[in-house]
Order: C-alpha cells, then sequence, then structure tokens
C-alpha cells in the first residue's frame, strides 16, 4: 500500500494551520514542503531548532514530513549543469537542503525546476556526463544522511532542455549509480506527454499526482492507467501536487484527496 501526502503548494497564499485539519479529516498522514514556503527565504540556513520544532508539532498532530520539493526556489544561479566555482556552489546548496530534510525527518528531494537544468551550451552528451558527476557527489551524501534525490522528468512545452522524458531520467539515475539518487514519476506530466504506463521509472522513489501544470488532479484512463502500474511494485509515497486554487482552494483540495484516493485504492 502506498501512503498518501500532499504538498504544502496546495495551500500557498493561505494559513497552513486552516489547511491541516483538512488533511487529518480526509485520511492523509504525510506532507511535502516546499522549504520557502514553511521557512520563508533562505530556508537552508534556518536553524536546526526551528526546523525540527516544525516538524515535531506537525507529528503532534499526526502528520508526518515525507520530504521536500521546490529546493531551487528562488535560487537563479543554482545549476545542475555546472562545473567549478558553480559546481561548488551547486553541490553546497543540495547538501544544505539534505540536512534540512534529515533534520525535519524527510526522504525525498525532488529535482524538478526546468530553470536550473538548462544546457548552458553544453551538447546533450557532455550535460549527461557533468549533471552524473554532480548527482553522484549530492546523492552519496544524502544516502549518507538517509535521504535520497529524486530526478522529475518534464516536457519540453513546460521548457524544460533536459531530461525530458521517463526514458531519460532513467538512464541518468542509472549513470549516477548512487543509493542517493533514484526515479520520480509526476503523472501530470506523463499524462500530457503520452507517454506509455509500461514501465516505472528506475528505483522509484517518489510520486507525484496532478493533472499538467499542476492543477487538481482528474479521475481519467491515463491516471488510472499510471495508478495502476504504481499500486503493481511501488509501496512509497504518492504526493497529490498541485497550486491553490483562486477561488474555492479548500473544497478544490477535498476533491483532489478524493479523487487521489479513489485512483490508489486507499
Amino acid at each position: 500500500m502506498v501512503t498518501l501526502a500532499v504538498s504544502n503548494l496546495a495551500w500557498m497564499g493561505h494559513d497552513e494551520k486552516e489547511y491541516l485539519p483538512v488533511l487529518l479529516e480526509s485520511g492523509v498522514t504525510g506532507i511535502e514542503i516546499a522549504p520557502g514556503l514553511a521557512f520563508g527565504d533562505n530556508p537552508t540556513r534556518v536553524p536546526g531548532h526551528v526546523s525540527r520544532k516544525y516538524a515535531r508539532d506537525l507529528q503532534e498532530l499526526g502528520l508526518t514530513i515525507v520530504g521536500l520539493q521546490a529546493i531551487f526556489f528562488q535560487c537563479p544561479d543554482i545549476h545542475l549543469i555546472s562545473t567549478g566555482a558553480e559546481q561548488r556552489k551547486f553541490v553546497d546548496h543540495c547538501k544544505a537542503v539534505v540536512d534540512l530534510c534529515a533534520e525535519v525527518g524527510g526522504k525525498s528531494m525532488v529535482i524538478g525546476a526546468p530553470a536550473n537544468r538548462k544546457l548552458r551550451g553544453e551538447t546533450l552528451g557532455a550535460a549527461v556526463a557533468i549533471a552524473a558527476g554532480n548527482l553522484r557527489l549530492i546523492g552519496d551524501y544524502a544516502a549518507q544522511r538517509g535521504t535520497y534525490f529524486t530526478i522529475e522528468a518534464l516536457p519540453a512545452s513546460a521548457c524544460c532542455e533536459f531530461i525530458c522524458n521517463l526514458a531519460d531520467a532513467t538512464d541518468l539515475v542509472r549513470l549516477v549509480d548512487s543509493p542517493g539518487v533514484r526515479g520520480h514519476l509526476d503523472t501530470g506530466a506523463a499524462c500530457f506527454e503520452s507517454e506509455e504506463a509500461t514501465v516505472l521509472p528506475e528505483d522509484l522513489g517518489h510520486v507525484h499526482v496532478n493533472d499538467f501544470l499542476m492543477q487538481c488532479p482528474t479521475d481519467n484512463a491515463s491516471q488510472r492507467r499510471w495508478a495502476n502500474r504504481v499500486l503493481e511494485s511501488y509501496q512509497g509515497v504518492v504526493s497529490i501536487e498541485m497550486r491553490a486554487a483562486p477561488h474555492e482552494n479548500e473544497r478544490q483540495l477535498r476533491q483532489a484527496i478524493q479523487v487521489t484516493k479513489q485512483l490508489y485504492c486507499l
């Protein structure tokens, strides 16, 4: 059985305390956090006692932080495909993210963010080699702290230049060959790109459920195919990743939870 979580992006711009009861009433036990929403600017510099208290307060309610996403938010100078001083900046930032994830008891950290993984003039072959080397560095560190990064495939239509489909993501995970770098499935992106629900990403570590562009997930044939495939061999976290709605956001969140529970037999 999978574990259901909801990303705090679902109530961005709203008071979090108003939405936690919705999760509990709906049987949700996990929260995925965008660190900037939970801890403000420079979240990787938040003192450990502050991040631990945040996680502890959630645990007392019956909610567990499962991992982090949006880890490059407002970090335009952090680049996956980087060398020299820029590589050190990327590695240092990611290690700080790992430390934060470990402090709050999370496991997964999603590498999405098309703007932070542009080719930047490199050939595709060179970009793969550079990215693999950088991911191996941060992946090994993550594994030491009991956490891992997941590689999210995002389509070119989302302005992504690198790792635009599940096959490329799987190849990269294999090349990195680190216990701290695992596969990722975003059902919205996979459905939008009409990816065949035949093989799950290599060493699947996290699943995002949404309709493309982070809309509320719907019960349709494509989502059902991916849900069935996930349920065959995966027992990790399935996290609803959706943007807050401008109107009736609580109703939308409840609907998203209901649909996801139906899709994943929860």
